[in-house]
């Protein structure tokens, strides 16, 4: 097939010239200013940094210049002064006298060195430093200078050199005229290099500051900072400072350019030395500078960013005036595009309006294709499970000319799409510029045009896709351009597709409507703006009492009695642009009123806005509202009005119900706890969020035994007692719990509740009661103990005084002292048993595991006697492992065999000891074929001190029994006895049995 050749060129495409060049022109000129302007700026800088150093070097040149002509001048005058005084330079003197007044001056001007006065001979006659006396410095040129010119007016400047000293000396000389005016020697002072080389470095201000001081003939004599290779160099090369200084002819210069000694770049001051009055004979030349690039360093650096800035400014300005310019032709071009958009959007609103929704997107096709110069276009609607395609719309050119599969309206998955179907799955614009070389395509069917390059654009609506645009094989490659005019054409077309649809699916509405009012057990009616009936289904006219021939002519207010008349109009008008469902009473034509529930929502049609609603009759479900109101305000204030304080929780621990006693008792109010979660319900109880009862409703037996100890389970309840610190503003009260999980009708789990009740008081009586028997043991240990001694002494002495004087009294007083002697037996009998009695509570021996089965066998051996005697038969079964006293253990078993031994009927006493293991205890049971014991007697037998029988009878106190409920009691069990008279008794008693203990029968 032919691929369609069609013309790229887009309408608003065209440049203006004159335009772009004056913006050019423009530009070029700001850039131009800005250039100068901050090439001035720079220059001015440059000048003002030169004239700052060169003011600077000049001062500091003048104060080195100042200070050696006060030293040259104050030298000279010392020089004239010796040479004025004759006595000091006759040859033979007292050279004492000279060689002092030699060391006063050298030490009274700071800048001189040594001086020397030398004879016409060259010999130093007399010096500052008295070791130069004697030699001969004829050589020298200090000497050698004066002698050839022999003018005492002058003062003579040696050029420097290197002392016998060390460093580099400088020499002042005048010349000492003999009497008849021939040469007669010179006076000299030699310039001391340290005073000089200390002014140089004073007046240095910069680290590259150099100071130099150099004799007429070139010599340097000194250089600061020191440069020991050019100490004492000529520094009179061609093209040097020095030189360019002399021919010039001025008394100061400044320089700029390289140094020949050095090779750097300097900014130089140079200034000559050479007092008029002085008439010296070589002048001295002071030198001060700088390096170039540390004086305009910064300079440099500033220039340096300038042009980097001016470079950047250049190339923005540049770039932003290309994309100004790119903008105004985009602006430009879209302009002419937006007015063609605009006419196709009219023309397409008024094709739709007498064309089918098929015809409507083939013409939109054709128009969007032309405007972006493709042949083929195509149109899909995505459905909303976002994986189904729909085909709407070919081109007509596409059909015509390249493409023979029609297709509308068929259906297809996504996955089966080709390549083209990206926009979908990958939510963005899709554009393949070279269709044929694409390595996932899945080919065309048979017919289809042939491709050589597409764009595709998704269409969204809240956040998804609904439609997709494509079109196909433009002359050139799709642009961004062409992007950006697609889109905005997909969204045209969906706009005007979509109006199309709404009026279509309106119009199937209206029979969906008509044929739902028919049907519909719910009375629809239709209102107006002014809140008159328009339409109504024959359930609406049968729920208010009319007939289907009945012409309404009713209004809002005719029928609704449960809103007020000025309330109607503001309610209509606001539901006119919203919707509500809200229940309201209607009033029948009978003038009955009954509840409904009305649903109302606005719609805004051409001729205006109007009301939708839908009444349904809810009498019924109102009566069965107000029973179950009934019922649950019933059953709250039943809950409410419990005596205990009791709360609800949900599965997600949310309080659900808190009772008026859980208010009082924890002083939260209802309203502050309900709907509360996160283990709230615990703050009240303890100050915190923690653990509560009702949440150990889930915990198996074992864990729940092992970790809380004071909680018991009794079937699906839990109980426990303990002391919550937070109740009662913090006072804190002990409670008694009871939980319990609750279930609905259908069994499953809802939540669970917990009642509390105060047993503070209780707990109060308790710890009295046991308080008052604690005193009670520990009278009766006391009492008991005291009692001991005098008992002690009444029996000793009547027993002596019997012994003594027995047959020596009548019978009477032998039977008196008997009585005596047997009642304080008995009462010591009694008084023992009563300390017995009160040492078991009053034992402090911690418990621990006890083997049963070792403490009876303990107990048979220490009553061996006893058994014998009797010829009591004994058995016992397997006995356990329990936490218990071994001692107290062993006193039980003792009191209930002697027991049975004690009670024995006529047989010899037979007595069976076991042990079995109920629920969360070890049952003991001692079971004999004793005398036996009448059921009224059960209680009485286990007071301390209660007797059945007479002494003569069986012996005893009676405290036996009661020792025996003590030890159970302090084991936490208790005990009980079974028996009828003459067939023997059997006595119970209980040990708690403590999981994860060793517990074994033995």
């Amino acid at each position: 097939m032919d691929i369609p050749q069609v013309d790229d060129s887009q309408p608003g495409q065209h440049q203006r010239p004159d335009y772009i060049r004056s913006q050019w022109w423009l530009l070029g000129a700001a850039l131009g200013i800005f250039c100068i302007i901050l090439g001035y700026q720079h220059y001015r800088s440059y000048q003002a940094i030169t004239r700052q150093e060169e003011q600077r070097l000049l001062t500091q040149s003048h104060v080195i210049r100042l200070n050696m002509e006060r030293q040259l001048q104050a030298a000279n005058q010392a020089l004239q002064d010796i040479v004025r005084d004759k006595r000091a330079i006759i040859v033979g003197t007292d050279t004492t006298r000279a060689v002092r007044r030699l060391k006063a001056l050298a030490d009274a001007l700071p800048g001189i060195r040594t001086m020397l006065i030398i004879n016409a001979d060259g010999t130093v006659l007399a010096s500052s430093r008295e070791e130069f006396v004697g030699r001969s410095f004829s050589s020298r040129d200090y000497y050698q200078v004066p002698l050839q010119q022999n003018d005492a007016a002058v003062l003579y400047v040696s050029p420097p050199f290197k002392s016998v000293l060390g460093p580099t000396i400088l020499n002042l000389s005048r010349v000492i005229p003999a009497p008849d005016g021939a040469f007669g020697g010179v006076v000299v002072a030699a310039l001391d290099p340290e005073y000089f080389g200390v002014l140089l470095k004073s007046v240095r201000y910069a680290e590259d500051m150099t100071c130099a001081i150099t004799h007429g003939d070139g010599l340097r004599f000194m250089l600061v900072p020191e440069k020991p290779e050019l100490t004492g160099k000529n520094q009179a090369a061609p093209g040097s400072f020095l030189l360019r200084h002399r021919s010039s002819g001025k008394l100061e210069n400044i320089f700029r350019g390289r140094s020949v000694s050095t090779g750097e770049e300097n900014l130089m001051v140079v200034q000559t030395v050479k007092p008029v009055e002085l008439r010296m004979n070589k002048p001295l030349y002071i030198f001060v500078s700088r390096r170039i690039e540390a004086v305009y360093g910064e300079w440099y650096r500033q220039l340096a960013g300038s042009a980097l800035f001016l470079m950047l400014l250049s190339s923005a300005a540049v770039i932003g005036l290309q994309l100004l310019q790119r903008r105004q032709q985009q602006l430009e071009f879209q302009a002419v595009q937006m007015q063609e958009v605009m006419a196709l959007r009219l023309s397409l609103m008024e094709y739709a309006a007498t064309h089918t929704m098929h015809e409507l997107l083939q013409q939109a096709l054709d128009e969007v294709c032309q405007l972006c110069g493709s042949p083929i276009g195509f149109y899909h609607f995505v459905e909303a499970d976002q994986q189904t395609l729909s085909l709407q719309a070919w081109s007509t050119r596409t059909l015509a000319e390249f493409c023979r599969t029609e297709g509308h309206g068929l259906h297809y998955p996504l996955e089966q799409a080709g390549v083209w179907a990206d926009c979908v799955r990958q939510r963005k614009v899709i554009i393949h510029n070279d269709y044929s070389t694409l390595p996932n395509r899945k080919g065309l069917p048979e017919g289809h045009a042939t491709l050589v390059r597409e764009l595709v654009v998704p269409i969204f609506r809240a956040d998804k896709v609904v439609a997709i645009l494509g079109v196909g094989n433009k002359q050139s490659d799709y642009s961004g351009q062409d992007v950006e005019l697609l889109s905005y054409l997909a969204d045209v077309v969906w706009e005007i597709a979509g109006r199309k649809r709404s009026e279509e699916e309106r119009h199937r509405l209206g029979i969906r409507y008509q044929t739902l009012q028919a049907v519909s057990n719910d009375g629809i009616h239709i209102i107006n703006q002014e809140g008159r009936l328009v339409e109504s289904n024959s359930a609406f006219r049968k729920m208010l009492g009319y007939g289907e021939q009945d012409e309404l002519q009713l209004s809002i207010k005719d029928w609704d009695a449960g809103i007020q008349p000025e309330e109607l109009a503001v309610m209509a008008k606001r539901l006119l642009h919203s919707s509500a469902v809200f229940e309201t009473k209607h009033r029948r034509r009978d003038g009955t009123v009954f509840d409904v529930e009305v649903s109302v929502s606005g719609v805004e049609l051409d001729d205006g806005c109007y009301l939708y609603a839908s009444s349904r009759d809810i009498s019924k479900r109102k009566e069965l509202e107000q029973t179950l109101e009934e019922s649950r305000q019933l059953q709250a204030d039943i809950f409410d009005f419990l005596p205990d304080a009791t709360f609800v929780i949900d599965l997600e621990k949310r309080v659900i119900a808190w009772n008026r006693a859980m208010e009082e008792m924890s002083g939260v109010p209802k309203q502050e706890m309900l709907g509360q979660g996160d283990h709230a319900y615990t703050i009240p109880f303890y100050g915190e969020r923690r653990s509560q009862l009702l949440d150990l409703i889930d915990l198996d037996d074992e864990e729940l035994q092992s970790k809380y100890k004071g909680v018991t389970r009794i079937g699906t309840h839990l109980y426990a007692e303990t002391f919550c610190p937070a109740l009662y503003g913090g006072k804190g009260a002990h409670v008694w719990a009871i939980v319990a999980p609750l279930y609905d009708t259908d069994g499953r789990r809802i939540g669970a509740i917990e009642s509390i009740r105060d047993i503070t008081a209780i707990k109060d009586i308790e710890a009295n009661l046991a308080r008052s028997n604690q005193e009670l043991e520990q009278f009766a240990y006391v009492a008991s103990h005291d009692l001991q001694e005098p008992l002690r002494k009444i029996a000793g002495f009547t027993e002596l005084l019997a012994n003594r004087y027995k047959g020596e009294l009548d019978e009477k007083a032998d039977s008196y002292m008997g009585y005596i002697v047997d009642g304080a037996t008995r009462m010591r009998t009694l008084i023992n048993d009563l300390l017995s009695y009160s040492r078991v509570m009053r034992s402090t021996k911690e418990l621990a595991d006890t083997d049963c089965s070792e403490v009876f066998s303990k107990v048979l051996k220490d009553m061996e006697i006893a058994v014998k005697e009797s010829n009591a038969e004994i058995s016992c079964g397997p006995l356990p492992v329990v936490r218990g006293d071994q001692v107290q253990l062993g006193q039980l078993f003792q009191n209930l065999i002697g027991n049975a031994i004690k009670y024995r009927g006529v047989g010899a006493p037979r007595i069976e000891v076991t042990a079995v293991r109920q629920q969360g205890d070890w049952l003991f049971s001692v079971r004999d074929n004793g005398i036996g014991i009448a059921p009224e007697f059960f209680e009485r037998i286990f007071a301390i001190f209660q007797r059945l029988h007479t002494r003569t009878e069986y012996p005893g106190t009676g405290i036996g029994l009661a020792v025996c409920q003590k030890i159970v009691e302090r084991h936490g069990g208790r005990i009980w006895v079974e028996s009828s008279v003459g067939n023997g008794s059997t006595f119970f008693f209980t040990i708690p049995a403590y999981p994860g203990r060793q517990e074994k029968s033995a």
